[in-house]
């Protein structure tokens, strides 16, 4: 039998509270997340209690998790989620479900490194007021990831689009995209990315559930946003080291199915993230910067969409994401 959201909340609340609880959605990346619990296993300092609580939404079968696959030497509850309700709404089913001092919000695809949860756990019981807070981030090769550290605003999305346009017509840019993390020291961040993102428990049981209307992404920005509102601040620290695979997962450890095609694919161009944007627009922007960042977000697709005209057979799949994504900034298409 599955186990109910109803029961699993009654199985925690009678449980002693634990250091960390670890919270992790599952879409079709078994393997992944299998190879993350055992890094966690490796990752706590050893005698410390915690917890790792999964959600699982995949629409592979063959990706399911199952509980006998689990390791018995880790308290582990695993949650089944309606595949079609999406990452924001798995994770609000487990959020309630954290006993931990210190919740960790991650994907199935990182691995932490030896230190990283002391160090994120030494800053934040340095820093009171800090909320959330995220770790220095690299690729498997070790190339660091690019980590944005402000929200979006008509001016850095301007800039990114002139890049972008400059880049198509001379293979130039004209200036950075936006402010990146210089990893030079610890940094103040207006959002940390939902690839591992370590939150104060009391900021997180004041923000509350995520607004239901993002579906898949923008769920760390916006929770970031209600950390701020409410006084609290969002960090980086250089000295907490992880790995985030991304599209250098290894194959086999998630779905070969069309829906995971991201993972093996440098282009962003998906009308999902375009309707959870505007969503996140309009929870936390005023109305006159809404409609200049729609702007800008339709002058970005129409460019990129005139530029697969140059191989409208090869990227005929690519062409549609484009076009669906044009029709959203219009107004046009309400779901993905």
């Amino acid at each position: 039998m599955r186990p109910t959201l109803s029961a699993l909340l009654h199985d925690l609340r009678i449980g002693n509270p634990v250091e960390y609880s670890f919270l992790i959605v599952n879409f079709n990346m078994a393997g992944l997340v299998l190879r993350l619990i055992e890094n966690l296993r490796d990752a706590v300092p050893s005698g410390t209690e915690f917890e790792i609580i999964i959600a699982d939404n995949s629409t592979d079968p063959q990706m399911r998790l199952r509980l006998q696959a689990l390791p018995g030497d880790v308290h582990t509850k695993l949650l089944f989620v309606e595949p079609s309700r999406g990452f924001v709404a798995a994770l609000n089913q487990i959020i309630p479900l954290a006993r931990g001092r210190w919740v960790m919000i991650m994907h199935p695809d990182v691995e932490l490194r030896a230190g990283c949860l002391h160090a994120l756990a030494t800053f934040l019981q340095a820093n009171p007021k800090a909320g959330v807070l995220g770790p220095n981030l690299f690729y498997p090769d070790g190339s660091p990831n690019k980590i944005r550290l402000r929200s979006p605003t008509t001016a850095t999305e301007a800039r990114r689009f002139l890049n972008q346009l400059t880049h198509i017509l001379t293979r130039r840019k004209l200036t950075a995209d936006e402010i990146l993390w210089d990893r030079i020291d610890d940094v103040s961040t207006d959002t940390v990315m939902s690839v591992c993102m370590l939150v104060r428990r009391e900021a997180l049981e004041a923000i509350g559930p995520i607004d239901s209307r993002l579906v898949s992404y923008y769920s760390n920005d916006y929770l970031c946003h209600r950390v701020r509102k409410l006084g609290w601040t969002c960090h980086y620290t250089l000295t907490a080291q992880a790995i985030h695979f991304e599209r250098f997962a290894p194959r086999g450890t998630y779905s070969e199915s069309e829906v995971m095609a991201y993972k093996r694919s440098t282009i962003a161009a998906n009308p999902r993230m375009r309707l959870d944007y505007f969503n996140f627009l309009s929870l936390c922007y005023p109305l006159a910067t809404r409609i200049g960042l729609r702007a800008i977000a339709l002058a970005e697709d129409s460019v990129q969409l005139v530029a697969q005209l140059k191989h409208p057979v090869k990227r005929r799949k690519q062409f549609g994401r484009l076009w669906a994504s044009v029709l959203i900034d219009l107004g046009l298409r309400k779901a993905a």
